[in-house]
């Protein structure tokens, strides 16, 4: 857990451009609970799945996998992606 902090931390400072997978799970729950903030966010701003997508420049169905908790695995890049097009921090993803 100190090593994805401290990563995300860089992310969000943007002293890295690496790519992290930040979210591999085999816990449905878990990935649930960041799907839930995505989607709970997308709706607030009236957006669909494709509009975030189009938006964000990930594909709708990676994005319904994350919403749905179907996800196994989460990128920094797709994270900062999908929060650029909500218009929010990535850090509100894991408040």
């Amino acid at each position: 857990m100190k090593y994805f902090l401290q990563i995300l931390s860089e992310i969000l400072d943007n002293r890295t451009k690496h790519d992290y997978t930040v979210w591999r799970t085999n816990k449905e729950s878990e990935v649930s609970r960041l799907g839930e903030k995505i989607r709970a966010l997308r709706e607030k701003k009236k957006m669909s799945q494709e509009e975030l997508a189009e938006k964000s420049g990930i594909s709708r169905q990676t994005i319904s996998g994350i919403e749905s908790g179907k996800a196994s695995s989460v990128t920094t890049s797709t994270l900062e992606a999908i929060a650029k097009a909500l218009g929010v921090s990535v850090k509100i993803f894991f408040a």
